[in-house]
């Protein structure tokens, strides 16, 4: 049998391959982890931009490797800014309220472990809980390994649909790494996964459906619904085989508990920030909780009536379709500002420079609309691409990519105010979930019409990963766990696509907005 021998100098290392093989699988077979696939194989992004020199030229060229099939033995060179670092620190934390280790039922010493299953970004945390309330013990976070195959719920779905076996190997990928992530904070007090009584898990309805083994077909086909397979209490005798405790090495008696979804597209992470902010701040009763990620989602709260809804941001937010972008890890530029003719930017962690997180991107962006260098309609004057070092480079597509996604937000947020006849003046509190708390800088948010620039900067708060710390008081408390029910039920969804006229304000909202907006400052 012909295979072809694949050498990756940088890795030290050479591997067989057969004829006709991509070469973006060879190196997600061989080198799991090193890289990540934003628009999961189909071309569009160019991330996976390497070079390749076969075995009977004598000049190495530049491929996309997604797009590159074996017809001989060859050398490969990944980009050094795409290779992803062996350790890395993802910035993962959410507000530190008391009130979410406050509550227990619990009346022996009891070990769980909470997850935020998040399409970018997977984290768990381990707690002890007794009749005095709970101790957070240890807490990890990692690349969601799925990444490989779409930076977005949607390429994850498309995946599951276009294989057979996709939902399966989805879920394979995943229930490793959340093995792994249990035996790392355990391994530091001692403390197995066979040790642990419950699992409380968080995540949009996709990540929920693809950790239970059930296909997200029905999210990518309309009327784009969560399967009526998914609920929120399972024991060891709902799975076939026992597979995901044996997967997951947790004791037979364990019990797994999955925040449930409000809709389609508005999935228990929602309900879990629910939980928790209504928990932790319950004197306010106007308030939009938004958390910016891949999906954008948003919940508009009027005296105990909630509404909820999801944009298609995509992954900009979080460097997926930006050329030189990456999450809100170390040596990723997060503030920026224009000193002159020169720019001035900040690294997460004083790392060295390798690429531009969300943040970093939105700071950009306000300085170029303030100095008239681009202008409302998205258009880059006199150059067709902005240079912060010499290898973080942001073009002119870049910024389209933002313009969509900050777009998308700002239209979501319209059509809840519309559908509750609300003024922005009477919101009390603005909670913003995510990665962006700790380097966003609310006025240039504003500016660029991510965060509505109506709002007072002193009414913004905000709480990090809010799923996490829902996650974490579910996993002490039954009260809280059917409280999360409640809040699930008592939700309504709306769904944008059926909104007759989310298209028109859509449009109407990637126009960055006009005006200086001077008024604000940082977080």
């Amino acid at each position: 049998m012909l295979v072809y021998r694949i050498t990756f100098p940088q890795f030290h290392r050479t591997v067989t391959a057969s004829p006709g093989e991509r070469l973006s699988d060879i190196i997600q077979k061989f080198l799991p982890n090193s890289w990540e696939w934003p628009c999961g194989g189909k071309g569009i992004c160019g991330k996976c931009r390497v070079k390749i020199r076969w075995k009977k030229t004598s000049q190495p060229e530049n491929v996309l490797a997604c797009q590159t099939f074996l017809h001989s033995c060859a050398q490969v060179w990944l980009p050094k800014k795409g290779i992803r670092p062996r350790r890395t620190k993802i910035l993962s934390r959410y507000y530190p309220a008391p009130e979410i280790l406050a509550h227990s039922e619990e009346t022996a010493k009891t070990y769980a472990v909470a997850v935020d299953v998040g399409t970018t970004t997977l984290v768990a945390s381990l707690a002890e809980w007794s009749s005095r309330g709970g101790k957070l013990l240890a807490t990890t976070c990692r690349p969601n390994p799925q990444a490989v195959h779409g930076a977005d719920v949607l390429s994850r779905i498309d995946f599951a649909m276009r294989n057979q076996d996709g939902t399966r190997r989805l879920r394979e990928m995943l229930l490793k790494t959340l093995r792994e992530m249990f035996q790392e904070i355990g391994s530091r007090k001692g403390i197995s996964p066979a040790d642990l009584k419950r699992l409380c898990v968080a995540g949009n309805t996709t990540m929920e459906e693809i950790f239970l083994g059930i296909s997200p077909e029905s999210l990518g086909t309309y009327p784009f619904l969560p399967s009526p397979r998914l609920k929120s209490r399972y024991t060891q005798a709902d799975f076939p085989e026992k597979e995901i405790f044996v997967a997951l090495g947790l004791a037979p008696d364990a019990e797994i508990f999955v925040f449930p979804v409000i809709g389609g597209f508005v999935g228990g992470d929602i309900t879990a920030g629910i939980l928790f902010t209504e928990a932790v701040f319950p004197s306010f009763s106007t308030t939009l909780l938004l958390d910016i990620g891949t999906n954008g989602e948003m919940v508009l709260t009027q005296s105990g009536k909630r509404i909820a809804c999801a944009t298609a941001a995509g992954p900009a937010l979080e460097g997926g379709t930006i050329s030189c972008g990456m999450r809100a890890e170390t040596g990723a530029i997060s503030a920026v500002r224009r000193k002159g003719d020169s720019w001035q930017f900040r690294t997460l962690r004083k790392g060295k420079p390798i690429g531009i997180c969300g943040s970093g991107l939105i700071d950009l962006t306000a300085e170029l609309l303030r100095s008239g260098e681009l202008t409302s309609d998205g258009r880059l004057l006199h150059t067709t691409s902005i240079a912060l070092t010499p290898n973080v480079v942001v073009t002119q597509n870049d910024l389209r990519q933002l313009q969509l996604a900050a777009g998308a937000i700002r239209a979501g947020i319209q059509i809840l105010w519309q559908k509750q006849r609300l003024s922005p003046d009477a919101l009390e509190k603005v909670y913003v979930a995510g990665g962006f708390g700790k380097s966003l800088n609310i006025r240039n948010a504003q500016r660029i019409g991510l965060l509505p620039a109506e709002i007072p900067a002193e009414k913004f708060l905000f709480l990090g990963n809010t799923s996490l710390a829902g996650a974490v008081m579910g996993s002490g408390s039954a009260l809280r766990r059917n409280q999360a029910a409640q809040l699930a039920s008592q939700t309504e969804y709306l769904d944008l696509s059926q909104e007759p006229t989310f298209t028109e304000t859509f449009m109407d909202c990637m126009m960055w907005p006009e005006g200086t907006l001077e008024k604000g400052g940082h977080s």
